[in-house]
């Protein structure tokens, strides 16, 4: 390994150790999480709404697809903010399982 990338990865996880998001500012986030994102996930591009105006869409009966496409981001953007992170699966970076709870307001199950 060459001591560029040595530097490059030893700043990296000293940025993380001190909460401070590494990579591309997200380009959705629910309102909720604003305040308890790592230093640097939002930007100015951001797109921000609120858990009441993305699951108002949810009893309209509109699937994700489309709810993604109002908002101008792709698919997986919303799923990656909608689904719970776990220490098993760190894909994922949501607070908390708002995809669940989406189609289960979708279905008529509340």
């Amino acid at each position: 390994m060459s001591e560029l990338s040595e530097h490059v990865k030893k700043a990296m996880s000293e940025k993380k150790e001190h909460g401070i998001h590494v990579g591309r500012p997200a380009r959705f986030m629910f309102a909720e999480d604003v305040s308890s994102a790592p230093e640097g996930r939002v930007g100015e591009s951001t797109i921000i709404r609120s858990e009441k105006e993305i699951f108002d869409y949810a009893r309209n009966g509109f699937s994700l697809y489309f709810v993604a496409k109002l908002l101008g981001i792709g698919y997986n953007v919303l799923i990656f903010e909608m689904k719970e992170a776990c220490p098993g699966n760190p894909r994922y970076k949501g607070t908390k399982d708002r995809f669940t709870l989406y189609n289960n307001i979708k279905n008529g199950i509340e």
